[in-house]
């Protein structure tokens, strides 16, 4: 039986995002739920709330990526701090 120790790389570009495991579950989760909220809504509302709706989704999407890409980003993409600044 192999521990969670062993499973998470020690290093290369996703290290950072394994040892984060909790963060990236918790945006998945709430990914998830905003998606099922906004489905419901797009279900049940009228022209102007699916508008509204879709609306906010998109915008929740956009603020996720650069969030995540601001956070993981640089290691994904293999930059370091001090080379985005130069």
């Amino acid at each position: 039986m192999s521990t969670s120790s062993e499973l998470t790389p020690k290093s290369g570009p996703l290290s950072s995002i394994a040892q984060d495991w909790r963060k990236v579950l918790a945006l998945g989760v709430l990914t998830v739920a905003t998606l099922g909220v906004a489905l419901v809504a797009l279900r049940f509302a009228g022209a102007l709330l699916r508008m509204i709706a879709g609306l906010a989704l998109a915008i929740g999407g956009l603020a996720g990526t650069i969030l995540a890409l601001q956070r993981f980003g640089g290691r994904i993409f293999g930059r370091r701090r001090s080379d985005r600044n130069a």
